[in-house]
């Protein structure tokens, strides 16, 4: 057991890495905040040994950023600079919302970028990618629910007929079982999320 002096010790030193990370995330943040996403991506090519941590007070990592930067190539080039082998831990991290990059992909409806995240999940004949695109943030809600639920029509269409996925597990977010439908009709999303009702109804009929 530590004693009162080595906890405080202990306390200052964790304060202090925590002050110096901020400090260091800086920048990349005010670069996202400013939509310098050119800026962003140099940084990171020069800091690769940061795309898995924090870069807000919120747990955000730069994958959760640089999914609203509209640009596929450059958040593929990003995922390449993670080691091969540390891939699936960076794009299952989630933020103090419970999001994880997927989520804030299916936010914006990209597509290409979906697919670059997807690509180092997937086993050649398996589904196994299909594991990422259920995980939930703490609404209950995954990333497919997200994307129906905004009105991601391209997006959606993808994750219903390029992933196959099963629209039952996706209907509903657990927090308060609200439907996609329901979420939709508050957001005035209508289109894709019939689509969605649809599929739904037609498997399970």
């Amino acid at each position: 057991m530590m004693s009162e002096e080595e906890e405080v010790r202990r306390e200052v030193e964790v304060t202090t890495q925590v002050a110096l990370h901020i400090e260091r995330m800086k920048k990349p943040y005010i670069m996202a905040k400013r939509y310098d996403w050119e800026g962003f991506w140099k940084f990171f090519s020069r800091n690769k040994d940061l795309l898995d941590k924090q870069i807000d007070l919120h747990r955000s990592t730069p994958f959760h950023y640089a999914a609203h930067c509209g640009n596929p190539k450059m958040y593929r080039d990003m995922i390449e600079w993670v080691g091969e082998g540390d891939i699936k831990r960076v794009l299952r991290l989630q933020d103090d919302m419970g999001n994880t990059p997927l989520h804030e992909v299916a936010f914006t409806g990209e597509v290409e970028m979906t697919m670059s995240i997807l690509e180092h999940e997937e086993v050649p004949g398996s589904n196994q990618y299909q594991a990422l695109m259920k995980m939930r943030n703490n609404l209950g809600e995954t990333p497919v629910y997200r994307a129906a639920a905004l009105g991601k029509t391209d997006l959606l269409r993808f994750f219903l007929e390029d992933c196959e996925v099963e629209p039952k597990i996706h209907f509903h977010r657990l927090a308060d079982n609200m439907s996609i439908l329901h979420t939709a009709v508050i957001d005035q999303f209508f289109g894709p999320s019939l689509s969605f009702s649809h599929h739904f109804m037609h498997v399970h009929t």
